[in-house]
């Protein structure tokens, strides 16, 4: 029993957003800016720029395979980054007796399991919660009882996550504020400068939505966790 897929890391996708607010943000200062002041509109140009071929540059380095396989030793692991070769990935063998849980996260809207070891560690890869090889690992690692399938938070339900869309529905609200001034200015000329404010208001009802989402998700987890620690 294996399963092999990719493990796309939260910062990633934190990365992909940065760079789509700044696509917006360069999409509502070209539609606002004269062309006398041509050096501004370069300026946030190059800005753009940097930013996306920086976000491209390092998503290689965020994104890894991961390879798990249900052995008669334990649950053994090859994670490495996928760009590498296989044989320079990390190999690693879990005792069965070594593994305390086994929950339910997620991997942006997609869910993946994360294991938790008697030393602390998590390990996580995209092998979906209700798969036979999960269930192989539940009954293995319980001995006489499976382990309960619990849920964690995830990066976005986590703080950082959290803080990061905060900041992200700041910035977006604020973009989208510049653009509905210019709207009511009469300040947009043209189809692109109406798409590019329509893309700016747009964005904060995206990220509000998220930001729910991950409350949301943080709030069921927690109150699941309260009630486990109740029963104990």
């Amino acid at each position: 029993m294996e399963h092999e897929a990719l493990h796309v890391r939260g910062e990633c996708m934190v990365i992909c957003a940065v760079a789509m607010l700044c696509g917006i943000i360069l999409a509502v200062v070209l539609a606002q800016q004269p062309e006398r002041q041509t050096e501004v509109v370069l300026a946030v140009i190059g800005g753009a720029l940097a930013v996306g071929i920086t976000g491209v540059a390092t998503l290689p380095f965020f994104i890894s395979r991961r390879h798990w396989r249900a052995e008669d030793a334990g649950l053994a692991l090859r994670h490495g980054l996928a760009v590498l070769p296989r044989r320079w990935h990390a190999r690693r063998v879990i005792p069965w007796s070594a593994i305390t849980g086994v929950a339910e996260g997620r991997n942006g809207a997609r869910p993946c399991t994360v294991l938790t070891t008697r030393d602390g560690r998590r390990f996580a890869a995209m092998v979906p919660p209700g798969s036979a090889l999960v269930d192989v690992i539940r009954a293995r690692a319980g001995g006489p009882q499976p382990l309960p399938l619990t849920e964690v938070t995830g990066f976005f339900a986590g703080p950082v996550g959290i803080t990061l869309q905060i900041a992200a529905l700041g910035c977006s609200l604020a973009v989208a504020g510049a653009a509905l001034m210019t709207l009511f200015g009469g300040g947009l000329d043209g189809p692109a400068a109406v798409r590019g404010a329509g893309l700016a208001l747009a964005a904060p009802p995206l990220i509000l939505w998220g930001l729910a989402l991950s409350l949301r998700r943080r709030r069921r987890v927690r109150r699941a966790l309260a009630l486990s620690h109740g029963r104990g």
